[in-house]
């Protein structure tokens, strides 16, 4: 060990090369463990054999490019020092888990319990949450980490441990919930693995390695507030600001003349390898990915196994979807080029690339900044009816879980109505023009938050929301059609019963990818209309839009909704608790484009365990103002 390494140890955590405490410094593995038996990262067994696997996470603000960075990029090996965050070569503040971004990756066996004890040392005083996306949560939904809806926010200088069991098995991530955090660093992976026994795909491929996850993120030179701000606010910055599409955490910036590294991935020729992939990014866009002369096979989506999708050049997928592809190395042993690409452009300008390098290729100095975005056979998930032949979409394939035959009745159908409207601004000078700054909703109503949460021990009935589902009369929500309304939005579903969502798009502006927490859905249209959402409703409930059968559909639980389209999904609601439900584009979300299906009656709903954080407004009594 040199006097740099021992240095680390003393002054700083370390990540990457060594994992340190005191002054005891030992290799460190791909995923973090504390106070376990043993590794959780291990080929799954069958019959299955849970262990409880322990996780603790640190979470304070750094800065890229700062001091730990010593020489890099000009010497390239500086770039890997500890705590040296290089992403496009831009500066400005990163959220760091263990001092890490993207932080440490959770890789466990289906029917493991998780256990993460998650410490807030943000530096500014800020709360967090985080969200295990596609964790279905049963019994646990206090764990699931959404603020004021299923915990308080984690204050500054306290911990909170979540609990849950991996369920289901997959490609899965997570990620801060608590304002625009995701966007500043604050993710990760969380790969639940199940023996390859039970997997239907398992022939497909030869390796699943621990290091062959893509994390996609949208990287601002400017923070993540600052542009949410800057969208609500309808207004422009004082000075430029850079977009780039980081992998990993890395990726080239080509208006910044500064050569960082970027991400590899190592293949062996004549092996086939699982790929899985997550869109983290914050924004809208639709992320193109290719990989230069290797044609994949789409195997999963959102963690459900699907018939495969064969020699496909390029792939679309949006935020919070997953997507899981084998790559056959299968070209000449060389080093070659992972492009990803926002669309559409110039809404989406951000751009990202990483390497795929042969094992015992010559080292190879490859220019990935000439993004070449050609493709012949396309998979998207954005709509399922496109007329180019060569574009594949969810439509073309199907899971491979048999279905639940109680979906084949559908109880209740709820219209669900995504739009968009403004706040107006007006000056007393009668030449001045009117100006706006944009708000969302779902049915009307701009989603806000309650100020305590649902899941406590407390009566439910004290949270102030308001309430809408078939047969409800809700007066005062009648007069949303004409007047602002916002308030914490709930659905309530009957537990047991199988739903049908259709959800319809009404801003036509951009994509919305919407995310379901607790569970997931057959997809059973995804379509475009040319008729206004009053008249689709209508349309549907006297003719019937289009359905797939649920034999015929994806499983999943994230799904796009192009601008000026429609999904109907399709599920069981058989996990009682408080669901979040709103688009994965970060300001859209924030802005009010959400709402929580409440799933059961207050008293089938699992209590959080004794004990549990609470928190709320406060006012002082008479007694006191008396005082």
């Amino acid at each position: 060990m040199n006097i740099a390494q021992l240095s680390s140890c003393i002054f700083i955590f370390c990540y990457h090369a060594i994992l340190c405490t005191s002054l005891q410094c030992t290799p460190k593995q791909d995923i973090l463990m504390v106070n376990n038996s043993s590794d959780c990262f291990r080929e799954c067994e069958f019959p299955a054999k849970p262990r409880l696997c322990e996780f603790e996470f640190t979470v304070t603000w750094w800065y890229t490019l700062a001091s730990p960075c010593i020489d890099c990029p000009d010497f390239r090996q500086d770039c890997d020092l500890p705590q040296c965050f290089t992403v496009d070569g831009s500066r400005r503040s990163i959220l760091t888990v263990n001092e890490m971004s993207p932080g440490p990756s959770i890789q466990v066996c289906h029917g493991d319990t998780v256990r993460v004890k998650v410490k807030n040392k943000l530096q500014d005083g800020g709360s967090l949450t985080i969200h295990w996306h596609g964790i279905h949560q049963f019994n646990t939904v206090w764990a699931d980490g959404v603020p004021m809806i299923t915990q308080c926010p984690i204050p500054s200088s306290t911990s909170f441990v979540y609990q849950f069991v991996a369920d289901p098995p997959g490609t899965h991530w997570w990620h801060s919930h608590v304002g625009v955090q995701r966007g500043d660093g604050l993710y990760g992976a969380l790969i639940v693995r199940e023996p390859r026994q039970k997997e239907f795909n398992s022939k497909e491929y030869d390796f699943d390695l621990p290091q062959h996850y893509m994390l996609f993120n949208d990287w601002l030179s400017i923070s993540s507030l600052d542009l949410y701000l800057l969208a609500i606010a309808n207004t422009v910055p004082s000075s430029g600001y850079t977009d780039t599409m980081l992998i990993n955490g890395r990726s080239h910036n080509m208006e910044i003349d500064m050569d960082v590294p970027i991400t590899v991935f190592e293949v062996e020729q004549g092996f086939r390898y699982r790929m899985r992939i997550v869109d983290a990014s914050f924004s809208e866009c639709i992320l193109r990915i290719i990989v230069e002369s290797h044609p994949i096979t789409i195997i999963a989506t959102d963690g459900f196994e699907m018939e495969p999708v064969r020699e496909v050049d390029a792939l679309y997928f949006t935020a919070g979807e997953r997507m899981d592809f084998v790559l056959e190395a299968s070209a000449k042993p060389s080093t070659y080029c992972i492009y990803v690409v926002g669309i559409p452009y110039p809404v989406c300008p951000a751009i990202g690339a990483a390497k795929l390098k042969y094992k015992n290729s010559p080292t190879m100095d490859v220019n990935c900044t000439q993004y070449n975005t050609e493709h012949r056979g396309l998979f998207s998930t954005a709509v399922f009816n496109v007329t180019d032949k060569d574009v594949y979409t969810f439509k073309d394939t199907h899971a491979l879980q048999p279905v639940d035959p109680a979906l084949y009745h559908v109880d209740t159908v709820y219209y669900v109505v995504m739009g968009a409207s403004y706040y107006f601004y007006s000056s007393n000078r009668p030449e001045a023009e009117l100006t706006q700054s944009p708000y969302f909703t779902m049915n009307q109503v701009q989603f806000d938050f309650p100020d305590k949460p649902f899941v406590s021990f407390e009566p439910n009935g004290n949270v102030d929301s308001c309430r809408t589902y078939p047969g409800y009369n809700n007066t005062e929500l009648a007069e949303c059609n004409n007047t602002h309304c916002s308030c914490p939005l709930v659905a309530k579903v009957k537990l047991g019963q199988v739903v049908e969502f259709v959800v319809i798009d009404d801003v036509h502006i951009i994509n919305h990818p919407m995310h379901l927490h607790g569970q997931s859905f057959r997809l059973l249209a995804q379509g475009f209309q040319n008729i206004s959402a009053d008249e689709l409703i209508e349309f549907d409930k006297t003719h019937g839009i289009p359905r797939i059968p649920p034999e015929s559909a994806v499983v999943k639980d994230t799904v796009n909704i192009i601008s000026g389209g429609y999904v109907i999904i399709r599920w069981k609601a058989e996990n009682p608790g408080y669901w979040f439900f709103h688009c994965h584009v970060e300001y859209h979300s924030l802005a009010g484009m959400a709402m929580i299906i409440q799933v059961g009656e207050e008293e089938e709903i699992p209590n959080p365990p004794k004990g549990f954080p609470t928190c709320g407004s406060f006012t002082p009594g008479q007694e006191e103002k008396e005082s």
